[in-house]
């Protein structure tokens, strides 16, 4: 079976708000060779902090957070406003508002 991988840009970003909106996951083979179904995810205790990482890297400090995320049928679309007051999380949001970045994992 030939696993497709399919990634999804960003769909928005507000440079005011610091607001990027943008799939964080789909129902494709990621780049760590895992498949979500639909209905997989359970975000109750994600939603009570839902922190945004760089790299996943629970070892620092979130870059943004997660003002909404809902699953639909194309995956996982959430709203993250960016900590415009940490230098790091800023630098990722210029790196996306420029086009260096352009998706999430």
């Amino acid at each position: 079976m030939e696993k497709k991988q399919r990634f999804f840009l960003v769909k928005s970003i507000d440079s005011e708000k610091k607001i990027i909106s943008a799939y964080v996951s789909n129902y494709d083979w990621d780049r760590m060779d895992e498949k979500f179904a639909k209905g997989a995810w359970r975000l109750d205790n994600f939603k009570k902090n839902p922190v945004v990482l760089w790299a996943h890297n629970s070892h620092e400090l979130p870059i943004a957070k997660a003002i909404s995320i809902l699953e639909n049928d194309n995956g996982l679309l959430s709203e993250m406003q960016f900590d415009d007051k940490g230098e790091f999380a800023m630098q990722v949001f210029s790196l996306y508002q420029r086009g260096f970045l352009n998706a999430f994992s």
